[in-house]
């Protein structure tokens, strides 16, 4: 008897697959602190559905004449594994009763197409003879959806490998599990790409597991998946890992209990550096990693646990993998974050993109957020959080709101936001450095310039880059404000965000980044201390300033490095700031007039007997007010150059004590108007008790020496720019002098060391 044998049915299939455009809720986080968090988040909630047309792949089959096989069939209606019957006859194929028949009497590959219930499909076919002699009934061979990855292997005897008779896949069991990466005609699917699967897991077993993976390498993955935490329970998970094999930024989005073997549907698409995670057809989570866009897509499994992957969809078409990523995304908002603490007294509006921490308490039970971008809890070596913060403060109390950031156990900071209806309405900070606290208890009083009132909203810009962390508040109506700046030498660190007590905080208008230009940007647009490349410098003061003509030795050190300054001086042997800003005489006079002109910075130095009374303090305090204000009002920032001291004993005080005494005044009086120190008095005071050798002071002992000018005009420099002194000319110094007074202005005005 004639056999005739059919091998091999390609089948192209246009069916409609659903995916879900719905926005992510997170209603159950109760994530621990970072790094490596689990948070809870359920977004099983009915949305509308879409219905997306693409590519459904079976692979290749063997049949014998009169044999009939499940087809598997998607319809619109969203019903899966509906059995038809596909039978050979011949010339002829019959699906559902309905008789397709195939042209050139399917000799060499023909196309047929039918379309029953609403539901189509495409067939290439193609019929070859049995070998002469063979009688054996045809198998079916193994269907490549697959290929080796690593360890694993599907596709392969002994791997994943086609199970006919459950119609799918079938893992291998394995304490460090197998993997495969997906092919399509043979080649894995890489760059942007969709997939979508259905899991079954027969016989789950507690510990068990099975991801789909993005992966670049080892060390740049975005891992979705199923964890079984019973045998009749598991959860959805999502983590990843940057930079190395450290996973970090792990989320539970779903824990599932009561399962007794239904498929459960997973997919995901990959656009670009996104990957937007499909549980059930709904969108549960998107997130976005540097460096995954090339990524190849890897099937993995564990713990001794097999699962069955059947209804196996795939695309790896740019555009309409485009297509299929923005429709899934629909109306989703990244998470503002991906971790809390007391999630009970948070509330996120992801569609406004708001969040409110809200603590009625002191101290107590104190809710925080750690703030996330992409998907990914912000964690870097450069990150920014700019938008809008509202505090209302409860009647009576006073309200604090911290800005943390952790780099480790033994260093973090807190800034701390101070808000009453009278009083101070400051801003304080403690820092932890290496173990060491600063100060040692209580906290610093750094700025005093905030307005008063119980209801409160400002802009806000907090940024940490190379290692110098800041936080900038623009209040209504008002410039940008840099009201704290803190230098590390942390290479990484992550933020915090803590209604510490008697505060309704919310947040707004926000935008969170890890990308280190965009950093740079908005540290550009905020700081207004930042010099520019081209900047107009006012000096106001006496024969500290004039003595070695410090302006136009800043003017030329700047160009050295590249920078153009434009420099002015007001200047009068022994004057006082008080005389300069006195608008009685014909010489305030045109002081006023000459700031008003309009310029970037305008430093004021002050008399040396300025702190030498009560009297002369609240003089030098109430001028440097009245000359803040007019600079103000110029568009200009007040820098107060914190003058060195006399290199002999004056008013009772040493050298250095001159230099603690300064330090106290001035930090003062810049909390007070919101200006910057150039602490030239604490590069003097490390120099007299590290480097008594230096002759910072001329013949006269009064004056600065051209040493103790250079050291002058390098820490306004440094405090100006932010950059390193050694970019600076030696100027008339010999390189060994000039190198050594570039590292202590580095130290003071770079580093924020505080000799006092």
């Amino acid at each position: 008897m004639k056999k005739i044998l059919l091998l091999i049915l390609l089948m192209l299939l246009s069916v409609s697959m659903l995916l879900t455009s719905c926005n992510l809720n997170e209603d159950d986080e109760d994530e621990k602190d970072p790094p490596n968090t689990d948070t809870d988040t359920d977004t099983d909630t009915d949305t509308d559905k879409t219905v997306i047309t693409m590519p459904y792949t079976f692979g290749d089959i063997t049949l014998t004449v009169g044999e009939s096989i499940p087809l598997p069939r998607v319809l619109k209606d969203g019903s899966v594994n509906r059995t038809l019957t596909y039978t050979v006859s011949g010339s002829q194929a019959t699906v559902g009763g309905y008789v397709l028949t195939a042209r050139a009497e399917c000799a060499a590959g023909v196309t047929v197409s039918v379309s029953c219930e609403g539901y189509s499909a495409a067939f290439a076919l193609r019929i070859n003879a049995a070998p002469d002699g063979d009688t054996s009934q045809p198998q079916t061979p193994v269907r490549e959806s697959f290929g080796k990855y690593s360890q694993g292997t599907l596709g392969v005897e002994g791997g994943y490998v086609y199970d006919e008779s459950k119609s799918a896949y079938v893992t291998k069991a394995g304490t460090n599990g197998d993997s495969a990466f997906i092919l399509k005609a043979g080649t894995p699917l890489m760059v942007d790409y969709f997939f979508n699967a259905n899991v079954t897991v027969p016989d789950m077993k507690e510990g068990g597991a099975f991801y789909l993976s993005c992966k670049k390498g080892n060390s740049t993955v975005i891992r979705f998946g199923i964890e079984a935490t019973s045998t009749s329970s598991f959860k959805i998970i999502s983590d990843y890992c940057q930079g190395s094999t450290a996973i970090r930024g792990r989320i539970t989005h779903k824990t599932v209990s009561g399962y007794t073997g239904a498929p459960i549907k997973l997919g995901v698409v990959a656009y670009g550096n996104s990957v937007v995670m499909l549980y059930q057809g709904k969108l549960i989570y998107k997130r976005t990693l540097s460096g995954i866009g090339d990524s190849e897509l890897v099937v993995s499994g564990g713990g001794n646990m097999v699962a069955q992957i059947a209804g196996i969809q795939y695309e790896d078409d740019s555009a309409r993998t485009e297509t299929l990523y923005n429709m899934a995304l629909g109306e989703y908002r990244d998470a503002l974050f991906t971790s809390s603490q007391f999630p009970e007294k948070i509330t996120e509006d992801r569609a406004a993109g708001t969040v409110t921490l809200s603590n009625k308490a002191s101290n107590t039970d104190s809710p925080a957020i750690y703030p996330a971008t992409g998907g990914n809890q912000i964690s870097a070596p450069a990150f920014a959080i700019k938008g809008t913060v509202r505090i209302v403060i409860a009647d009576g109390k006073s309200g604090h709101f911290n800005f943390a950031t952790i780099a480790d156990s033994d260093n973090s900071a807190n800034i701390i936001v101070n808000r009453n209806l009278t009083g101070s309405n400051g801003v304080w900070r403690n820092i932890k450095l290496d173990g060491t606290r600063a100060p040692a208890s209580g906290n610093e009083h750094i700025s005093e310039t905030l307005t008063v009132g119980t209801d409160w909203t400002a802009e806000f810009a907090y940024t940490f880059y190379k290692g110098e962390l800041c936080l900038y508040i623009k209040e209504k109506g008002e410039s940008w404000e840099l009201v704290s700046r803190c230098k590390t030498d942390w290479a990484s660190a992550y933020p915090k965000l803590i209604a510490k007590q008697y505060v309704d905080a919310t947040f707004s208008n926000l935008t969170m980044t890890m990308n280190e230009s965009e950093v740079v940007d908005i540290i550009n647009e905020v700081d207004l201390t930042k010099g520019k490349d081209t900047m107009k410098i006012l000096f106001i003061g006496n024969s500290a300033t004039s003595v070695n003509d410090v302006p136009n030795l800043l003017k030329r050190l700047a160009a050295s490095a590249g920078k153009t300054v434009t420099v002015k001086a007001i200047t009068k042997g022994g004057y006082t700031l008080a005389q300069h800003a006195d608008e009685t005489t014909d010489h305030g006079k045109g002081v006023y007039a000459e700031i008003a002109k309009g310029y970037d910075i305008v430093f004021l130095q002050d008399n040396g007997n300025c702190i030498s009374s009560t009297a002369n303090i609240d003089a030098s305090t109430s001028a440097c007010k009245k000359l803040a204000s007019a600079i103000k009002t110029a568009g200009g920032r007040t820098y107060l150059y914190v003058r060195p001291p006399y290199g002999y004993e004056s008013s009772g005080r040493t050298p250095f004590q001159q230099c603690e005494g300064f330090d106290t005044h001035f930090t003062d009086i810049a909390l007070e108007v919101g200006g910057v120190c150039a602490y030239v008095n604490r590069a003097f005071a490390y120099a007299i008790k590290n480097h008594a050798s230096l002759a910072l002071w001329g013949s006269d002992n009064a004056h600065t020496s051209e040493l103790g000018a250079y050291l002058v005009a390098s820490v306004m420099f440094t405090t100006i720019y932010g950059i390193s002194a050694t970019e600076l000319d030696k100027d008339s110094l010999s390189a060994t002098d000039a190198a050594l007074i570039q590292s202590i202005a580095d130290k003071i005005a770079l580093a924020g060391y505080n000799p006092f």
